[in-house]
Formats: C-alpha cells, sequence, structure tokens
C-alpha cells in the first residue's frame, strides 16, 4: 500500500497521504486504536472518536498519491430541459471532509463573532521587528502576533482553551497552548498543531508557521504533527475576503478566521485618520460560551493587538 497518513485524531478537515508517513496497515491500525484509547482515557464522548478513520477509509486515501492526476469517471446526463449535466465521483479526500464537517456541526452549536482591530501599532512593532527576524532567515508575519495575542486572551477566558466532555457533562480546561493553523494544500485543508506555543516568543512562533505551513504543502507532515490543537486559526485573508464562519475542530471550542486587512477613515476630533484594519471572526461552541463572554475575548484580543 502507498505511504499514507491521516489529518491525525478530529483535529484536521481531511486525509491526504504522502512520504513519512505511517508505512504499514498494522501501525496505522495500533495508531487509530491509540488514539481511542486516549479520547476512552480522558473522558471524552465517542462522538468525538467518530471521525477518526477506518481502515477502509485509509485504503481509499492510497489513491491520493498523486491529487492532480486521481482519475475521477465523470459520466455526462442529458436534461432535456437545460442542456448536460457532469456526474463525478468525490476524491476519497473529499468525502472524508464531508463527512468531519457534518460531525463538527452536529456535535456542537456553533456562532460565529465578527469584529474589527485596528492594527496601526501591530504594524510598527512588526516593521521594527522584521529586520531581525530576517536575519535569522524567519519570516515574521502577522499571524505570529495573533497567535500570541490569543493566547494571552485564552489565559484569562480559559473556557476558550478547553474541550467538552458531553458524556460527563464536564469542562477539560487545556493548560497548555497548542494551535492548529490551517493550511490550503493542492491536496485539501491541512491542520497542522504548534505545540506549547505559550512557550515559544513571536519568532518562534513564526519559525513554527513556516516550518509546519512548508511540510504540510510538500507532504511531509507525521501525525504527530496534526494532533491534540486545542484550538485554530485560519487565515483566509491571504486569498482573500474579510468575514468567515470557521467551522470548529471538535474538540476544540473556538477557532479564529483572519480577514483581509483593509483601510479605514475614522474621524478624530473632526479630523479624518486612516487606519490598518483586521476582520476576525470568532466561531465558538455556544454550549459553553455565552455570547457576552464572545465579545469580551474578542475586546481583549484587541486591547491586545492595538495597545
Amino acid at each position: 500500500m502507498a505511504d499514507v497518513h491521516w489529518t491525525a485524531d478530529i483535529h484536521l478537515l481531511g486525509l491526504t497521504s504522502g512520504a513519512d508517513m505511517i508505512e504499514s496497515r498494522s501501525n496505522i491500525k495500533n495508531w487509530m486504536q491509540s488514539m481511542r484509547d486516549k479520547k476512552s482515557n480522558c473522558g471524552q464522548s465517542l462522538k468525538a472518536c467518530s471521525l477518526l478513520p477506518t481502515v477502509e477509509d485509509i485504503k481509499a486515501a492510497a489513491n491520493l498519491a498523486n491529487p492532480k492526476t486521481t482519475n475521477k469517471p465523470s459520466v455526462t446526463i442529458s436534461n432535456p430541459e437545460y442542456g448536460n449535466e457532469r456526474s463525478e465521483d468525490l476524491s476519497p479526500m473529499r468525502k472524508a471532509i464531508a463527512k468531519n464537517m457534518m460531525a463538527s456541526q452536529s456535535s456542537s452549536a456553533q456562532l460565529t463573532h465578527f469584529d474589527e482591530i485596528y492594527m496601526d501599532s501591530l504594524a510598527e512593532r512588526r516593521a521594527k521587528e522584521k529586520p531581525q527576524a530576517e536575519e535569522k532567515g524567519i519570516k515574521l508575519t502577522y499571524l505570529a502576533y495573533i497567535i500570541e495575542a490569543v493566547i494571552k486572551a485564552c489565559e484569562k477566558f480559559e473556557q476558550f482553551n478547553a474541550a467538552y466532555d458531553t458524556t460527563n457533562e464536564k469542562l477539560l480546561i487545556k493548560e497548555y497552548y497548542n494551535v492548529g493553523v490551517a493550511v490550503d494544500t493542492e491536496a485539501g485543508l491541512i491542520v497542522p498543531v504548534i505545540k506549547n506555543a505559550e512557550k515559544l516568543s513571536v519568532l518562534g512562533i513564526a519559525e513554527q508557521i513556516t516550518e509546519l505551513a512548508g511540510k504540510a504543502r510538500d507532504r511531509k507532515l507525521k501525525p504527530e504533527d496534526m494532533k491534540d490543537s486545542t484550538f485554530t486559526v485560519t487565515n483566509y485573508g491571504s486569498i482573500g475576503g474579510k468575514f468567515a464562519t470557521p467551522i470548529l475542530n471538535p474538540p476544540n471550542l473556538i477557532s479564529i478566521g483572519l480577514g483581509r486587512f483593509d483601510k479605514k477613515l475614522e474621524l478624530v476630533e473632526g479630523q479624518p485618520t486612516e487606519h490598518t484594519v483586521l476582520p476576525l471572526s470568532l466561531t465558538y461552541d455556544h454550549q459553553i460560551i455565552d455570547g457576552a463572554d464572545a465579545a469580551r475575548f474578542v475586546n481583549k484580543l484587541k486591547e491586545l493587538l492595538e495597545q
């Protein structure tokens, strides 16, 4: 069988294949069982475990070695009223994504809070620190600063960095911060995880983002690179668009979406002042997080990023 890996545990939204991954059916089955045991030991609902792959899924994933050339049979159907239609088989990746999207929606009460954050002060800070990062070969993006701020906000609002144990109706508060960073690849959406991000500097976070995103696009991620996230950040603004409703990666309770930077005029003492604005979307599980707390959380983010 071709080298295959799953987007590990329930924190990823699809499956893919590539080098340096799980090599044998036996190892895959053992890893899957270890994930189930882990969830069982920590008291998680079995709903979460339902997102783990089956052996049949993994066999299907072996066909994804080259997503560009994966054969998708097409059948032309005649619609006498309007014209022809084509029926195409979904790839194993798309089938897995569809399944996991519905599982996410059915296991949580998802709501999204929208706001805008002025980035002028942060832009000045980044401009000062960027040369130091370049000397070390690090690409310093705004995303690293935003992740740092989200961690600090979660330290004040600890229920945002947690998981809901639906079986025992308990909140599992995480005292560490593993950040899932959504990466758009040719094979589909992949979410590698920065482990213990609270222990890293901004430069350290930026370095991890670059390294993991590169591995994701080169299909060199390992299962341990993609598991145990406590919250997720997705930067769709790099493609385009301001606001969205990021879907949760169960059992995470929040997912943060970043839109495209924009310019905005504001009257200050009667004079127009231009600001650089970040559109931000916060999806949260309304089972655990109230709307008022979501607003307070985003206000804390604004305070941290605008100061």
